[in-house]
């Protein structure tokens, strides 16, 4: 995120700068809206200070959820350099996908800002598995040339309940809580 600070700034800039509202009945900027607050009087300032402010708060737990992501789908997808003779579900290895995606859009990661960085990936994982009901605890191995998947899966796991296309494009286009019916 801090490589992205310059550019949110600029573009935060050129919105507030092209955007309006009414303020005391008339038209006006939303730059000069923020102006018109004392405790700010240059609004490149401010911006850069409240997106600063934003990348320390927010950039940890960002690395630690593209972490933990890349994680969860190497496990879902298994060792690399596998033999050919290994069989491959591919049904299973979608949900899996799929559950993954479920997961990680249940959760809110504001709420991880103030959590301490040596605790943060435990607590990523509980939340995920605790909204959706699953959880990978290692890594995935080959056994008797079939992956062996190291995880947890709840009887109920809100992640793989109601599946209706393995490889889901939810949260694009599908609500997060669809209805079908025949």
């Amino acid at each position: 995120m801090t490589k992205l600070k310059t550019t949110l700034t600029t573009e935060l800039k050129t919105l507030t700068d092209a955007n309006s509202a009414d303020l005391s009945s008339t038209s006006t900027s939303f730059t000069d809206i923020l102006l018109s607050n004392d405790s700010i009087a240059d609004i490149s300032t401010y911006l850069t200070g409240e997106v600063t402010e934003d990348v320390t708060l927010y950039d940890g737990v960002l690395k630690e959820v593209i972490s933990l992501a890349n994680e969860y789908i190497n496990a879902a997808r298994g060792p690399s350099n596998i033999e050919t003779s290994v069989k491959l579900d591919g049904q299973q290895m979608a949900k899996d996908f799929t559950a993954i995606n479920i997961g990680f859009d249940t959760v809110d990661f504001s709420a991880f800002t103030g959590t301490a960085s040596d605790v943060l990936k435990t607590a990523i994982i509980d939340a995920i598995y605790s909204s959706s009901g699953f959880k990978y605890t290692g890594a995935t191995t080959v056994v008797g040339n079939v992956l062996s998947y190291t995880r947890t899966i709840d009887a109920d796991a809100a992640a793989y309940a109601n599946i209706l296309f393995p490889a889901d494009i939810r949260p694009g286009y599908l609500c997060s809580d669809p209805t079908f019916s025949q």
